[in-house]
């Protein structure tokens, strides 16, 4: 819902979620900044997609 709401047009649809999103960014940039890697969950095998 909420990334329906910031591709629309309409921008005045985003206001219920300003307070939200303020919260989020303030939390955000808090966090320490690192370099790592990121994984997530993929289903199936994607191996073969990848070059050794």
């Amino acid at each position: 819902m909420f990334n329906r709401t910031l591709r629309d047009e309409n921008r005045a649809k985003l206001a219920p979620f300003h307070q939200y999103f303020n919260l989020f960014m303030s939390v955000f940039n808090k966090l320490p900044s690192i370099q790592d890697r990121v994984w997530r969950g993929e289903t199936g095998d994607w191996g073969d997609q990848y070059k050794q």
